[in-house]
């Protein structure tokens, strides 16, 4: 069974990992949608793309053909007919034939109109929208225009086109009444559709697709899938989790335990500085990468005299508040080694012997204002030596030792070192 601790840390990764998982659930969903609703602009677009082809191959093909006929008396000159010369006629006659079809497909049928604001059938009349981008397109500011709609509250993509500016071709049937066919005037009237100018566009394709299908795919089986696939995922995670966590605690112990076996192994029992195991190592290492340091060995001045008088347990107690007071006047780059009952060591690595000198003075002085447990004033004697080359750590931890030596010969709490004499 998990103890309580690793339950909570457990619950909380669980939690974290289904906050991410609501996120991406609604991320992905507001992505489903919107590909729903651009492969819809697309199909729109598309639709857009071929009415506008249409209304160019009428005017550039088939009229001129009707046209070239009546020229050649193959067709009297006031003939007319919607079905052959409307463009508007016949698009939407096509659309309402497309939408059959999509609604025998199961598929959704879409609003169409050639919008104008001078039409001649009144079911082409342009709205308001309509009418305002008619405005917008003759003016230049635009070329398409798209956006999402709402209608009695159902929503709807919209997209609305120019048709091409009028020709002067155009004019046979959208200028003055007087040019037109007779049979078209019969037809419509004189009143409606005429008057319009070379350049002006005279018309919008204007299409309006629903989206309820769409959305509900998207929301639905999409949105299902998505769904599975990122709830297996989680249960994954939890199982995988769980049993990583069961599988490995047997060896999260064993690491626990060999980490402390490796400080117990590098460090003092006491005053959890580095021990003289530590000290070999480190010291055999800089001599044989022959790096610059300097060895500091001290020891404090008539310590036995201190254990005889207060006890061992004072002892204890002065030698982990001299080593906390030592390491806190210590550089990062200073290491601090305890080699014997009193006796210690420091290890300046890549530095000069002047500035070292400067800081064991400083933590000697230190050390002999300062008033340790049970109201005790220690002095602490001080022998530094700094290494030269081919000196081997025997040589050179001796040659510490005769400075301390020399140290305490002199009085003690004095610093004295190797090669210089007593500052």
């Amino acid at each position: 069974m998990m103890k309580k601790e690793y339950l909570h840390i457990y619950l909380f990764i669980g939690l974290l990992f289904s906050i991410f998982f609501i996120i991406f659930f609604f991320y992905t969903k507001s992505q489903i949608v919107q590909l729903a609703i651009k492969e819809k602009e697309k199909e729109l677009y598309n639709i857009l793309l071929y009415h506008k082809a249409l209304h160019k191959y009428m005017e550039n093909v088939q009229k001129p053909v009707i046209y070239n006929l009546k020229k050649e008396n193959k067709l009297y000159h006031e003939f007319f007919d919607s079905k052959i010369l409307s463009f508007t006629y016949i698009a939407r006659n096509m659309q309402k034939f497309a939408n059959d079809i999509r609604s025998e497909n199961n598929n959704s049928t879409y609003y169409y109109k050639l919008a104008s604001d001078n039409p001649r059938n009144p079911l082409n009349k342009a709205n308001k929208r309509e009418s305002e981008l008619l405005k917008k397109f003759n003016e230049g500011s635009s070329k398409l225009y798209k956006t999402m709609i709402q209608e009695d509250g159902k929503e709807y993509l919209y997209y609305s086109i120019p048709i091409a500016p009028n020709k002067p071709s155009c004019l046979k049937c959208h200028g003055s009444p007087k040019d037109a066919p007779i049979e078209m005037i019969k037809q419509y009237g004189e009143k409606d559709g005429f008057y319009e100018k070379v350049g002006d566009i005279r018309a919008i394709i204007s299409l309006k697709m629903p989206l309820a299908k769409e959305l509900n795919e998207a929301q639905g089986y999409y949105y299902k899938i998505i769904t599975l696939v990122l709830g297996s995922v989680l249960i994954l995670y939890f199982t995988i989790g769980y049993f990583f966590y069961v599988l490995s605690k047997k060896d999260r112990v064993i690491r626990k335990k060999n980490k402390k076996l490796e400080i117990l192994a590098t460090h003092d029992a006491l005053t959890k500085v580095y021990n003289r195991l530590m000290f070999d190592r480190h010291l055999e290492t800089l001599i044989s990468s022959q790096s610059e340091f300097i060895l500091v060995l001290f020891d404090i001045d008539h310590f036995k005299a201190i254990n005889d008088h207060y006890g061992h347990d004072v002892g204890d107690k002065i030698l982990q508040e001299l080593t906390y007071f030592i390491q806190q006047a210590l550089p990062n780059s200073a290491k601090l080694f305890r080699v014997g009952g009193e006796e210690f060591v420091i290890i300046f690595e890549k530095s000069e012997l002047k500035g070292a000198i400067q800081i064991v003075e400083k933590i000697r002085q230190g050390i002999e204002q300062h008033l340790f447990t049970k109201n005790i004033k220690l002095t602490v004697s001080f022998g530094i030596n700094s290494y030269q080359k081919d000196t081997t750590a025997l040589e050179l931890y001796k040659q510490a030792d005769i400075a301390l030596y020399n140290a305490k010969k002199l009085g003690r709490n004095q610093t004295v070192t190797y090669h210089e004499h007593l500052l």
